[in-house]
């Protein structure tokens, strides 16, 4: 069935369940191995569930209880993409942005202080919002800038820096993807003053 057994999650979840062993979009690194059983009595198949196909769900199934226990269980019986975490996630836009998307202006100024120095953010005049996510292999060069180009990945690098337009993307959509690129928890998030300036 899948890998994932299906709940009366409202209209959204049915065809993203169905799409589960497609989705490579998102990763969670998980600790432990899961129990082929255990979970095969909740419903999911551990050797077809990947990490990134509960992320995924995560980030577009309604927002409830139910909705978060059967993510929760999701990863704790998947298993792990072989994709590397980014080191570092810039968020790149325009200045005018946080005059006019609540939801950015919350992640800016909420959020973005919470992942320390994981996280950084970069005005460009006129730039498309995007997240600009650096690989392991140019861990080195963190500091350096990265224009607002559009999607996909930065060819002139090898490939270590992507390009993520997120328009449209909710406060909640943001943080959990980038938990899942940088390969942490919500538990691992700094516990910091909401009015806490972030340096550009």
């Amino acid at each position: 069935k899948n890998g994932m057994k299906r709940r009366d999650l409202g209209w959204a979840a049915t065809p993203l369940l169905l799409a589960l062993p497609l989705c490579s979009h998102y990763v969670i690194a998980r600790a432990g191995v899961p129990d082929p059983l255990s979970c095969q009595e909740k419903g999911f198949i551990t050797d077809s569930l990947l990490c990134s196909s509960c992320a995924r769900v995560g980030v577009q199934l309604p927002k409830s209880a139910e909705s978060r226990r059967l993510i929760d269980e999701c990863q704790s019986c998947c298993k792990a993409d072989n994709v590397a975490s980014a080191t570092h996630i810039t968020l790149v836009l325009c200045p005018s942005e946080t005059s006019f998307n609540q939801d950015i202006e919350h992640f800016i100024r909420r959020e973005v202080p919470r992942f320390g120095k994981k996280m950084s953010i970069k005005y460009i005049r006129g730039a498309r919002t995007t997240l600009v996510l650096q690989r392991a292999a140019d861990a080195s060069s963190s500091s350096s800038s990265s224009s607002a180009g559009g999607e996909g990945t930065d060819k002139t690098e090898a490939h270590e820096h992507e390009h993520v337009n997120i328009r449209g993307w909710k406060n909640d959509d943001l943080v959990l993807y980038c938990l899942n690129q940088l390969g942490m928890r919500p538990e691992d998030l700094k516990d910091e003053k909401p009015d806490k300036k972030v340096k550009a």
